[in-house]
């Protein structure tokens, strides 16, 4: 382990400060090598679950080796189970995302209807800065412990997560919703937006996260993406003013009778008959034939003849 060395007899001699073999070592090196393992040997004996915390701790130091080069960055099964996150992020507005636990029975594996202790998102390194901070609510309710960056100890350099532990949830949760609510530091350095935040899953968005979620014992950590749909909260029915209630209103008189429906407008008059084309005229009664010539009058009578004349005295007889 880097601070012992074992020879061939099984015994164990203290290392120098270059790691090397040192044939002498004062008092005091002796006596903190033993005080460390006797507190190794006290953690090796210690259950699963506190063993699991131990490692949890030692991710807290800045010192990243690199052993595990895929999130979480920790020796847990990864494999889908009881616990999700649904796809829909509702954004609260001030910084403020609230992610939706799902619950549901199954039984495919080991990790199945265990409870849920924490949440931990894959994020960029470049939000891991002195004075920023995020704040947690279940429920609405602050978290007991704050949330928190870290460079996972067994994650190659460069990796980060955001934790959020002590949850305290279980097959219940159904549908508790955990919302963050990111701050920059003083000078404005942080991420305060899940585009900022998250390191997308492969073929995902800018503002979907990969986050894994661990059970107590820390030996399963399945993996949910979240952040595919970002939605605004629905606007509060705004609350009407206080009033007094009004005075009893007068009884609404009697609705008046309808109005009679208006006349149809009068149907428009057939067209007037065509005047009967007028008679021929009757023909001209004929003309009275002139009359008649009257008979001619009788003639008068024709004048006796004239009584014969007296005979003329015989001419004078010579003288």
């Amino acid at each position: 382990c880097g601070t012992i060395s074992y020879g061939c007899s099984g015994q164990w001699r203290p290392l120098n400060n270059h790691g090397r073999s040192g044939g002498s070592a004062t008092a005091g090196n002796m006596a903190a090598q033993l005080v460390w393992i006797v507190a190794m040997l006290t953690a090796l004996s210690w259950g699963p679950k506190t063993r699991a915390q131990v490692s949890e701790d030692l991710q807290a130091s800045s010192l990243q080796i690199g052993t595990i080069s895929f999130f979480p960055y920790f020796d847990c099964a990864r494999a889908a189970s009881s616990y999700s996150l649904a796809p829909e992020v509702t954004f609260m507005g001030g910084q403020q995302y609230c992610f939706t636990v799902m619950a549901a029975n199954c039984t495919r594996n080991q990790c199945c209807n265990r409870d849920l202790k924490k949440l931990e998102f894959n994020v960029f390194s470049s939000c891991v800065v002195n004075g920023a901070e995020v704040k947690a609510t279940i429920n609405g309710v602050p978290t007991k412990v704050g949330p928190f960056y870290d460079k996972p100890y067994d994650g190659p350099n460069g990796t980060a997560v955001l934790r959020v532990t002590q949850l305290g949830l279980n097959m219940s949760s159904n549908g508790t919703k955990i919302c963050l609510t990111l701050t920059a530091n003083r000078y404005g350095n942080g991420c305060t937006t899940l585009e900022q935040l998250c390191i997308p899953p492969n073929g995902m968005a800018p503002g979907s996260c990969l986050v894994a979620m661990f059970d107590s014992t820390l030996d399963c950590c399945p993996i949910s993406r979240t952040g595919t749909t970002l939605k605004s909260p629905q606007p509060p029915m705004p609350t009407p003013p206080f009033q007094s209630p009004p005075a009893p209103s007068p009884p609404s008189p009697s609705q008046p009778s309808p109005r009679p429906p208006s006349p149809s407008p009068p149907s428009p008059q057939p067209p007037s008959p065509l005047p009967p084309s007028p008679s021929p005229p009757s023909p001209s009664p004929p003309s009275p034939s002139p009359p008649s010539p009257s008979p001619p009058s009788p003639l008068p009578p024709s004048p006796s003849p004239p009584s014969p004349l007296p005979p003329s005295p015989s001419p004078p007889s010579p003288l």
